[in-house]
């Protein structure tokens, strides 16, 4: 098969771009290495490890980090305050104090309301 000119430059293309992918696939797996390896430094984990698990295992071995991985010191230590209602405290009703009124001819002790005596019948 004879190559046209046509042909070596749509191949060079073509290699090109496979060369990017290539090439942004390892950029990208370097970064989420180094990624694993301070974040598990962060956590109190061993970031040597971790990245050993994440180079040999690829997405598994990420995806198995991101799930047994321990919350930040810091994040263990800022739990918000608990929440406390104020206490109120409710007083008991006070018992309604009647005045109480005095018959002027006899002197006995009347409710508030009489309007007549009930020992000597006078009018208040």
């Amino acid at each position: 098969m004879i190559l046209q000119s046509s042909d070596a430059g749509f191949y060079v293309v073509v290699w090109l771009i496979m060369a990017f992918i290539i090439i942004g696939a390892v950029i990208l797996n370097i970064y989420i290495l180094y990624w694993v390896y301070k974040d598990a430094n962060k956590r109190d984990m061993e970031g040597v490890v971790w990245l050993l698990v994440v180079f040999f295992l690829s997405l598994i071995g990420l995806f198995i980090y991101l799930l047994v991985r321990k919350p930040l010191p810091s994040e263990e230590k800022e739990k918000p305050p608990e929440v406390v209602p104020p206490k109120i405290e409710i007083q008991p009703a006070q018992p309604k104090i009647e005045a109480k009124k005095f018959c002027p001819m006899c002197g006995a002790e009347l409710p508030a309301e009489a309007q007549f005596c009930s020992s000597c019948g006078s009018k208040i």
